[in-house]
């Protein structure tokens, strides 16, 4: 196992033939895109992890190195054994001369020191003889990523070779298969699952016990139907495979998509749901998915593990975010959705508990009380918090800041209405001939008056309303057919039971007898102020698309829809 110094992962000797190699180096850079580094598969590799797991060949190996960084440090030993059909095989082994000195703490753990490494061969003479006999195996070691940096880059420094093979790392496999071990070095899986160590931190003693894991590990992938190595690849989850294999979902579920709104999830090989989104388009959303290099790195993983993919077509975009958010409801994805498509609203959000009114800059939750907003700059509106946590004289918290009621109400009148207008009451109120005989209550009410003008200097945020106080009625257009609506009742920002109309939209809503069928629905909602557990998607979806919507929808506040005469001449608002 290659080594990044001072952590230690547990390596030691052994003996055997020599071969030669190859790889590419994997980028030192962070880069913006998920950029990874093995070589394009060729056949031979691709036809070695269609293999069954009892059927393939494994080079089960470790290396000792002197520290983490192959382009500045060298192998010290190598060892590696075959595993085939359930048994050990022939094995290589060879100590290397790095041609630079050991560092103490490598010396400590390996017991390899210069002396040992002095009249041992070069990389360039035993990487050759490693590629050779590794041919098209499955390698296998613990921490494998560290070890085929090693592998891939002296491949290609002295033999020009890139190094094709597949890999699987007994350290990812521990991940996804036994979680529970407390500690999950090579040493630490030994005395969990009761293998016998050795001597620890040389490359023999390090690549059997790693061996002694990997059969326990396969018997687990057995257990879970996990039959070919292409299927354990997948499941430990490294970008650099995944990439290399493409995606595992069968090129029929890629063919004659939908052309329409909708949601569609990926599925894992035990058809549990990893990532699930609404979409105005589902053809051309599975089109950006399957641009790898185009995806966040949390959602190409995702997307690596899929084997399978649902459609779930819907007539409108806005019915597309509702089932979006039942789905959110009921799980926890892999992948936040969110994330992916971004139509998530912001808001200053106030919970009400014991303490008061905690205010922070979030979205929808449950507990949310009040929501001041749309947020359409998060740094200017998390400003904000900062300076009227200020003006109390408050600590703002990664949780936000808690107000009292009386400080909560001043906020909200400083967000939302006229906070100029109440200082104006107030300073009149001070001129009372009264309170010139109450020094007590003047000097309280002087300590108001400086708090809500000390509120009134702080930048106010650009078209803050109550978003929870939204309460009318979300007309949605069906595709290019304008004659068919369904309207959605939204009583205070929660969408209700939808119905339909068909033909002009303004004149059926003057309708008395629509009017009084949609305050009906509105009446009898009996919806509370403070948001509640499996409510928070649905509010987000209808906020978003009465505050973002698309042309085919329009929402008519239950006010304007109130008077005699109704205009809805006005355009509807655009999204991003």
């Amino acid at each position: 196992m290659s080594r990044q110094l001072p952590h230690d992962k547990n390596n030691g000797p052994g003996n055997a033939p020599r071969s030669g190699g190859s790889s590419q180096r994997r980028g030192q850079k962070r880069r913006r895109k998920p950029q990874v580094g093995g070589p394009a598969p060729d056949e031979a590799s691709l036809l070695s992890v269609r293999s069954s797991l009892d059927d393939a060949e494994y080079i089960v190996f470790d290396i000792e190195t002197t520290g983490g960084n192959p382009e500045k440090n060298g192998i010290t030993e190598i060892f590696a054994v075959k595993y085939k059909n359930g048994e050990p095989g022939e094995t290589f082994y060879s100590l290397v001369n790095p041609q630079i000195p050991i560092p103490p703490i490598v010396r400590r753990m390996t017991g390899i020191n210069n002396q040992t490494v002095r009249d041992a061969p070069l990389i360039a003479q035993v990487m050759p003889g490693f590629i050779e006999y590794a041919g098209n195996g499955i390698l296998v070691s613990h921490n494998t990523i560290g070890d085929m940096k090693f592998l891939r880059y002296f491949a290609k420094a002295v033999c020009d070779v890139e190094m094709g093979n597949f890999f699987l790392c007994t350290h990812l496999l521990v991940e996804k298969l036994a979680k529970e071990a407390p500690d999950k070095s090579l040493r630490g899986l030994a005395e969990h699952f009761q293998l016998d160590s050795g001597d620890l931190h040389r490359a023999e003693a390090d690549a059997y016990v790693t061996l002694d894991l990997f059969k326990v590990l396969k018997a687990k992938l057995l257990e879970r139907n996990i039959v070919l190595v292409e299927e354990a690849i997948r499941l430990q989850g490294d970008l650099d495979s995944g990439v290399r294999l493409g995606w595992g979902v069968p090129p029929e579920c890629l063919e004659n998509v939908p052309q329409q709104p909708g949601v569609f999830q990926m599925l894992d090989l035990e058809k549990k749901v990893l990532f699930a989104s609404s979409s105005y388009h589902l053809d051309r959303e599975i089109r950006k998915i399957r641009l790898f290099d185009q995806l966040p790195r949390g959602l190409l993983r995702v997307a690596l593990k899929s084997y399978d993919i649902v459609y779930d077509p819907q007539p409108t975009f806005f019915a597309a975010m509702l089932a979006e958010a039942q789905l959110l409801e009921k799980q926890k994805l892999a992948f936040d959705p969110y994330s992916w498509h971004q139509r998530l609203m912001f808001g200053i959000m106030f919970y009400k508990d014991i303490e008061g009114y905690r205010m922070f800059v979030g979205n929808f939750e449950p507990g949310v009380t009040i929501a001041v907003g749309p947020v359409r700059d998060r740094r200017q509106a998390s400003e904000y918090v900062e300076a009227v946590a200020a003006v109390f004289r408050k600590e703002v918290t990664k949780a936000g800041v808690i107000l009292s009621p009386e400080e909560f109400a001043l906020v909200k009148t400083s967000l939302t209405g006229d906070l100029k207008q109440v200082i104006d009451t107030e300073k009149r109120k001070r001129k009372s001939l009264k309170l010139w005989f109450s020094p007590s209550t003047r000097k309280v009410l002087d300590t108001q008056i400086d708090l809500m003008e000390g509120l009134e200097k702080v930048p106010h945020l650009l078209r803050a309303e109550l978003m929870l106080n939204k309460t009318g009625v979300l007309a949605v257009g069906e595709g290019k057919n304008r004659g068919n609506w369904t309207l959605f009742p939204i009583e205070k920002g929660r969408p209700l039971e939808p119905f339909a109309i068909k033909g002009d939209l303004d004149a059926k809503l003057r309708e008395p007898k629509q009017l009084a069928n949609l305050k009906e629905r509105l009446s009898s909602a009996r919806i509370g102020d403070t948001v509640q557990q499996g409510e928070s998607h649905k509010i987000n979806a209808a906020l978003w698309m009465i505050y973002n919507g698309r042309s085919e929808s329009r929402f008519f506040p239950l006010p304007e829809l109130e008077k005699e005469k109704v205009e809805f001449n006005s355009p509807p608002p655009r999204g991003p």
